[in-house]
């Protein structure tokens, strides 16, 4: 892993190659039952950036969303979306989680 560190952040390290971020945004429900899957973008231990591809259930998360996200191989944990960013040609979107645990 290689840290770096964003001014007002924690230090972020890149996620091992393969490993996804699995978010429910059911929030009623007793099973995690996660609808979004995307790709871990950066780690930390107080949240992860993840870009998520043709997702309409992503394209409708806002700053302040509440979430179940599993990152890795982590558990299951509450989360909020803390920033949203567009890419490209509006086919991805990007997502920082900060863990509620």
């Amino acid at each position: 892993m290689n840290p770096r560190m964003r001014p007002e952040q924690a230090i972020r390290f890149d996620p091992d190659k393969g490993q996804h971020a699995y978010i429910s945004t059911k929030l009623d429900s007793s099973e995690f039952c996660p609808n979004i899957r995307g790709e871990i973008i950066d780690e930390s231990r107080t949240g992860c950036g993840v870009v998520v591809y043709n997702s309409d259930e992503a394209n409708d998360l806002q700053p302040g969303h509440h979430c179940i996200a599993q990152v890795g191989k982590l558990e299951p944990v509450e989360a909020t979306i803390v920033w949203r960013k567009i890419e490209g040609d509006e086919t991805a979107v990007r997502l920082g989680l900060k863990y509620e645990e």
